[in-house]
């Protein structure tokens, strides 16, 4: 049985994704890996360049620029520390031949 919202439409619930029969079972969604969060940073070009700098440094001059870059992105890039794969752009482990 689904439960309906204050309006009489069906509430749903946070991370979950509904048929359009609503009798069968929610589906989870899985969250984006850490690496397609990043990389998919890599290729917004709406965050300026990203060759020859870090993702931490881009992140930074798009933060100062007032671009908006996600805070998810800093947030993975500060958790992994020097580790080049979170730190280096895709563009910057092509380049430099980094796995």
């Amino acid at each position: 049985m689904t439960s309906l919202d204050e309006h009489g439409g069906r509430q749903i619930r946070p991370g979950k994704i509904f048929s359009e029969d609503h009798n069968k079972p929610a589906v989870a969604v899985t969250p984006r890996s850490e690496e397609r969060v990043l990389e998919e940073f890599d290729l917004d070009y709406a965050f300026g360049p990203s060759n020859g700098i870090s993702r931490l440094m881009r992140w930074e001059r798009a933060q100062r620029l007032c671009l908006n870059p996600p805070e998810e992105v800093r947030r993975i890039i500060l958790q992994h520390g020097s580790d080049s794969k979170y730190n280096e752009s895709l563009w910057n482990r092509h380049i430099s031949g980094i796995k």
